[in-house]
């Protein structure tokens, strides 16, 4: 945790409230290890009237976080913040009626499972000038959820925001560069509720899609924004299918995080973006957005956090049946979301759902189903049969490895893949 992600957890603890200037002046150095003396100096204040600030201000933390706080334990004690974090959501079961599993889960919902440090790590993120932040997981592991979260952080620093996903586009917007940048300015323009004026920035002469693109951002989008804009592109892995789009696109993202550094108007734009996989478009290094800015790689939930999401449904589940579930599916979002919104709607015990969770009656028929209608190519089949039918298996085509890991069917370590979980190694074996 640096000073950053531990001011913005003292601003979730805090609220309504928040620090004075003071006292994040206080905050930032102590967090560094200065004496009163040493802050006094450097920024020209009385040390007495610091430490009688800096005592105000542990005393307002120590309320706020349940302990002791001291410049001493600081750092120590929010660290133990961030850990239970998880565990405050279970004091009070709620009675929100939960939504059916599959659709983004709101971060204000109790149903919300936080995963530290990836939510800290992310609004941190956000509050940089110009930041480019890559959130990469599998399908259904709680990419658009995270990209809410952010977005409601956003909001709440009084900041911009617009969400895309590039599912919305059609095929006659991505088979072409200029009709899919032009398609591209005019979402982000409705979604934000200017009205499209591209023929004011848009010039017609073949090999000017990018740079049109580019000015109409510059000179329009942004400075009608009028505070940062946190731009968030979700399903960024639809683009990989059109290989020369991304090709062309893909790196005009990196463009735009490096205009940071030399110009104030694109200082305000923070980008966001979400996809399933690694890209397999070749890029050069010098012009990938996915070796520059900040990574987040979503992992799946452990016991705990299981634990956690059982008992907001309601649910009084024991260490053992914990056990039981994730030895079936891991610690797969969607998958345990199905299980327990099962558990919870339909009453019927853990051991009958697992016993049935193969069977054409079971609760996961449907999205095995999905997925092995995803299987399109004989060559995919029996990459998913060789890799189900080990423990670990070396996988010489990156392209598949990276196709099925988007999928969830299986994880990658290294150079050696494994099955995702016991259910689809049983599944896609028989």
């Amino acid at each position: 945790m640096d000073v950053e992600q531990a001011l913005i957890l003292i601003d979730q603890s805090l609220q309504p409230e928040s620090l004075t200037d003071i006292q994040e002046l206080i905050f930032r150095q102590c967090w560094q290890g200065k004496s009163y003396y040493d802050i006094a100096q450097e920024f020209d204040y009385d040390a007495g009237y610091l430490r009688i600030a800096g005592s105000q201000l542990w005393q307002q933390l120590s309320l706020a976080l349940g302990e002791k706080v001291t410049k001493a334990n600081l750092q120590s004690a929010l660290r133990r913040r961030m850990n239970v974090s998880l565990q405050a959501s279970v004091l009070n079961p709620p009675l929100t009626k939960p939504d059916y599993p599959g659709s983004p889960v709101p971060c204000q919902s109790p149903f919300y499972i936080q995963r530290p440090p990836f939510e800290l790590d992310g609004c941190a993120e956000l509050v940089q000038p110009g930041t480019l932040l890559r959130i990469k997981a599998p399908e259904r592991m709680g990419k658009t959820s995270l990209l809410g979260y952010l977005l409601n952080f956003a909001k709440n620093q009084g900041y911009t925001t617009v969400c895309l996903s590039f599912q919305q586009a059609d095929d006659a917007a991505m088979n072409d560069l200029n009709s899919f940048l032009r398609w591209f300015c005019k979402s982000i323009s409705w979604r934000l509720e200017l009205p499209p004026k591209l023929e004011d920035y848009w010039d017609r002469e073949i090999g000017l899609a990018k740079s049109n693109c580019t000015r109409y951002f510059e000179r329009y989008i942004l400075p009608q924004c009028h505070t940062s804009l946190v731009m968030a592109l979700d399903d960024l892995d639809q683009l990989f299918m059109y290989p020369q789009l991304a090709r062309e696109f893909l790196p005009l993202l990196r463009v735009w995080h490096e205009y940071a550094n030399e110009s104030e108007i694109w200082e305000s734009l923070r980008t966001v973006v979400a996809h399933s996989t690694e890209v397999y478009v070749p890029l050069r290094v010098n012009q990938s957005p996915f070796n520059v800015g900040f990574p987040i790689s979503l992992p799946e939930w452990d016991a705990q956090q299981v634990k956690v999401l059982a008992q907001a449904y309601g649910l009084n589940l024991v260490n053992t049946e914990i056990e039981q579930l994730m030895a079936m599916v891991g610690g797969y979002p969607y998958l345990v979301q199905l299980a327990l919104y099962t558990l919870y709607h339909d009453h019927i015990p853990l051991t009958q759902l697992l016993k049935q969770a193969l069977t054409s009656s079971g609760i996961y028929n449907g999205h095995l189903r999905r997925l092995a209608s995803l299987i399109t190519t004989p060559q995919l089949a029996d990459t998913v049969r060789q890799v189900m039918s080990a423990d670990e298996t070396i996988l010489s085509d990156s392209c598949l490895a990276y196709k099925l890991n988007s999928l969830g069917l299986i994880k990658l370590k290294d150079n050696k893949a494994m099955p995702s979980c016991e259910l689809y190694r049983q599944h896609f074996c028989s």
